[in-house]
Formats: C-alpha cells, structure tokens, sequence
C-alpha cells in the first residue's frame, strides 16, 4: 500500500527538530543562511536584507521550517551538499527559473510593489505597465505559485504559515487551494500603498493583488495607518475586507446564487398560493414577483421620503386632492 502522503509531510516537518514552533513554517524571499563560491566551493555569509538576519535569531531553535528561495548558485551546491541547516531548523529551498525570478523579483517586486508601497512613483513616467511588464506579473505569479506548493509539501497537517513580505503576496489562493487544512498570515514589512496609489497600476493587477493578501487569515502591518490603507484598497475595489480564504472562491459565489434561487421560488411558490386562493388573481403579474425585489424597496422609500417631506411643507391632505370652492355651474334648460 503506497505511504499517506501526510505521514510524508509529517516527517519532514519533524526533520527541523521539536519545539515550540514545530508546527510552523515561515515563508520569504530570502533565506536566513547565504552562500558565496570561493575556489570552487560555497562558503557561509551574512545573509542580505533585514528580514531575514532579524527572524534567523528568533526562529533557530523552535523546530520550524523555513522555506525561501534560492539566490544563486552557491546557495544550490550548499543545498546538495547538506550545508543549509541549522540547529532546530529545517531550510526548504526554491529554485525558480533564473528567467522567472528575475521578472518577478527586480521588474515587479523591487520596481514596481517597493515604489507603489512607498508612493515613489515618479508618476509623470512610471509605473510603465506595457506587454514586458505584464509578462513580468505573470513571472511573479508564478514564482508565488511554486513557493505555495513547495509550502504545502513540506507543512504539517493542520500547521501554520507565516508568509513575510510583499514579494509574495499571490501565495495564498494556491496554498489553501492544495492545503485547506493550513493556517495562514501574511506580515509586510513595508508600508502598504494607499487606493490612489493601487490606482497607478492596471486595474487587474491591483485587484488580484489585493485579492491574492485577502486569501490569508489575516494580514499584519507595521501601523495602523497602513492597515487602514489596506483595507481601504479593499473597499475601493469593492472587495469585501472580511472575507479570508476559507470564505473565498467560485464555490461560494455558486452557493450564494443558490440561495437566492430558493428564496425567489419560495417567494413565487407563496405568491403562487395567495393567487390560488383568490378567484380573479392577475396571474399575468407573476413574472413580475423576482424583478420588484429589485426596485419595489427602492420604491418605498421614495414615497416614504415624500411622504416626509410633504408632512413638512404643511398641506394636510396628500397628493391629488380635489379643491371644494361650494359653487358649481348651473346649464341652461332646453
């Protein structure tokens, strides 16, 4: 009989060592161990960029996994030669296509999104969002899509993901796509841009951003400003911000539809009664019951907002009274 693939998941999450965080798996763009070739041979350095010298500390020793990508080719021959490890840590590389990372990571991560978050846009010539830069979004969603399923290999049954930083923002539909089971939360470590500046970038690509970091459980930011900017990208796409991944998808806009569907024949099969029940019944104005659910609230309210106001202008008697002088006209006889 052919192994359960999560028991294979359970061991390789068990790999980095128990602790407290052995059910977690941190995902970013860098990892916290870099490589250089000298002679032939990679050779340990200080990892680049802040993030990952600043969680490396906090995470050795916990029995989490790490996943990120590799940066090159020292980085690679360190994997194959069993030199990415660390004490109680367990390091998952990437290897994206050279092509795909460097579209997803230079032209749309560090000069596109870091520009847009920080409104540094020199807004008279960029953002330059041509077919080369498209082909670029779709690099980057695809890096995110190789990270998501490098994430649901390696992640405990029932685990938690803590995705870091705007390189991978896009990860969420596939993970909980191939891992319903998973936890998710996404952490920018950068300012978040506010709706005018979303704006900047085609419509398309903003939404699916917004929508791609509304997939996770929950989205955390440095300041609450930044969280209100996120949120009110969210409205301003006419995305509802409550929503997370286990409330997104196709299935659920199909079911919403469902219900209404039962409701509109219950609502036609009780007009359906009242009109048998009735001798002259317009049975012709049936077809009209699922369109005033449309129109006739809207209706009511106009008249009500009428009704208002003309109680406040003072006449006494409503619309269409009829005026009584006490005379009337008298025709002659023949």
């Amino acid at each position: 009989m052919p192994p359960d693939p999560s028991d294979a998941r359970g061991d390789r999450a068990r790999a980095g060592g128990d602790g407290p965080l052995a059910d977690t798996v941190l995902v970013s763009n860098r990892g916290p161990l870099s490589f250089r070739m000298v002679d032939d041979r990679p050779v340990p350095v200080a990892s680049g960029g802040g993030l990952a010298g600043s969680l490396h500390p906090l995470i050795e020793g916990t029995g989490a996994t790490w996943v990120a990508s590799s940066l090159g080719e020292a980085d690679r021959e360190a994997a194959a030669q069993g030199l990415m490890t660390a004490p109680g840590l367990r390091i998952e590389l990437v290897e994206p296509d050279p092509h795909v990372y460097n579209l997803a990571y230079n032209v749309v991560s560090n000069a596109t999104l870091w520009f847009c978050h920080h409104h540094l846009f020199d807004a008279a010539r960029r953002p330059r969002t041509d077919r080369r830069w498209m082909e670029a979004w779709d690099a980057y969603r695809t890096f995110n899509s190789l990270m998501a399923e490098r994430v649901a290999e390696v992640a405990p049954d029932h685990g938690r993901v803590l995705v870091q930083d705007y390189h991978l923002a896009l990860m969420a539909p596939t993970l909980h796509r191939l891992r319903p089971d998973l936890r998710s939360a996404h952490f920018s470590h950068t300012p978040f841009a506010d709706p005018s500046a979303l704006r900047m970038l085609p419509s398309a690509v903003g939404d699916e951003l917004l929508t791609g970091l509304a997939h996770f459980g929950a989205c955390g930011f440095h300041s609450q400003r930044w969280a209100a900017a996120f949120a009110g990208g969210l409205v301003s796409a006419g995305i509802d911000h409550f929503f997370h991944g286990d409330q997104a998808g196709n299935d659920k806009l199909v079911l919403a539809l469902l219900y209404w569907a039962i409701f509109i024949f219950v609502d036609l099969s009780a007009a359906a009664l009242g009109m048998a029940l009735e001798k002259r019944a317009p049975w012709s104005d049936t077809p009209w019951i699922p369109v005033q659910r449309f129109g006739y609230r809207q209706l009511m309210y106009y008249v009500v907002v009428k009704a208002v106001v003309t109680a406040v202008r003072g006449p006494r008697v409503g619309w269409g009274k009829l005026e009584r002088r006490a005379t009337a006209a008298v025709g002659a006889r023949g």
